[in-house]
């Protein structure tokens, strides 16, 4: 049995559980981010799940690198805070290598035994 679809699972249930215990569950944000103060937003560390188009706040699903640079998010977060925003969904930005290293372990564990046999 594959095991991919497991793991995919049991992220997505984190970020939904995550949501869940706050009190703040959202669909389809969950999904793809947790929620956390527009005060305590650390913009360069998390990608924020909308940008601003027009004076108007946009929800955007998918992030990534160039949906934004850490000033423009500095200032989608004081659009939020002036217009008195509290939350908002963020998603942290972690390296495409770190998922790159899981899938040579998880290739290399599950592979190399079954060279063996």
């Amino acid at each position: 049995m594959p095991r991919t679809p497991v793991w995919l699972a049991v992220g997505l249930l984190g970020t939904i559980g995550l949501s869940a215990a706050r009190g703040r569950l959202k669909f389809p944000e969950s999904l793809f981010g947790y929620e956390k103060r527009v005060a305590e937003v650390n913009a360069e560390r998390e990608f924020l799940l909308g940008h601003v188009v027009n004076g108007e706040w946009k929800r955007k699903l998918f992030t990534t690198r160039r949906s934004g640079s850490d000033a423009q998010q500095k200032e989608a977060l004081a659009f939020l805070a002036a217009r008195g925003v509290d939350r908002v969904f963020v998603t942290p930005k972690v390296p495409f290598m770190v998922f790159m290293l899981a899938g040579l372990v998880a290739a290399v564990l599950v592979s190399s035994p079954l060279y063996w046999v």
